[in-house]
């Protein structure tokens, strides 16, 4: 084995993340070549030294890093009763509403979203918002965070934001709009995972031929929300 193969390969040999075949290679060159040797203490010395020089970042800091970059969730009482919002520094992230408690909620999130949540005040203007989507009175798209999701999805998503306030449309509509005219049944599935109802208006759409149509939350939720927001339908 060549000098520069080992140096290349020293810090994995170091840390032990090479093969057996390649690690007894690199021992043997290593009992005879003193300037590989040297190479390898050196790399040891600066790990070692590394590991000391280690410090606590402040408490604060800590606290101030996790809240900009973690997922967090809160309880908003809103006019269709109490409603659990997950939300991150992108916008709300999972919006269910219903009687449970943090530690359901919190399960729920990690199930839906593939990652934790953890409680904190949701902003003043995220509860407003959730509040007058409750009432029917939302009238522009929320900030909503859909990472995570696949494409399908959030395109099928994003289109439900561009249905106005008091109409409804079907779900052939919305496959055609996303380009796949016979994906209706596909919609149906995005529009039964919907993680942020209400502000992502799934209530908005119904069957072609008529009716309200299915909704996770119940269709007399459904039917109040469509006729809060002056939908003849």
């Amino acid at each position: 084995m060549r000098c520069e193969t080992v140096r290349r390969m020293a810090d994995a040999f170091r840390t032990g993340e090479l093969s057996r075949l390649a690690a007894e290679r690199i021992h043997t060159h290593l009992q005879r070549c003193a300037g590989c040797s040297r190479e390898l203490s050196f790399l040891r010395s600066l790990a070692f030294t590394s590991r000391e020089m280690r410090a606590q970042a402040p408490g604060p800091l800590v606290q101030k890093v996790l809240s900009a970059t973690a997922d967090h969730f809160d309880r908003v009482q809103t006019r269709l009763g109490p409603a659990w919002v997950g939300f991150s520094r992108h916008g709300i992230t999972l919006l269910r509403p219903g009687e449970m408690n943090s530690l359901e909620f919190e399960e729920l999130y990690r199930k839906i979203r593939g990652r934790a949540a953890t409680p904190a005040k949701l902003p003043a203007e995220l509860a407003r918002i959730v509040r007058l989507a409750a009432e029917g009175s939302l009238s522009r798209p929320a900030q909503v965070d859909m990472t995570g999701l696949t494409t399908f999805q959030q395109k099928i998503l994003k289109l439900l934001q561009t249905i106005p306030r008091g109409e409804v449309r079907t779900y052939a509509w919305l496959a055609q709009k996303a380009g796949r005219p016979r994906a209706a049944r596909a919609v149906g599935n995005v529009m039964a995972g919907n993680p942020v109802p209400w502000l992502l208006p799934c209530h908005r759409v119904v069957p072609s031929q008529g009716g309200v149509g299915n909704y996770a939350f119940g269709s007399d939720m459904k039917r109040d929300l469509l006729r809060r927001e002056g939908a003849r339908h």
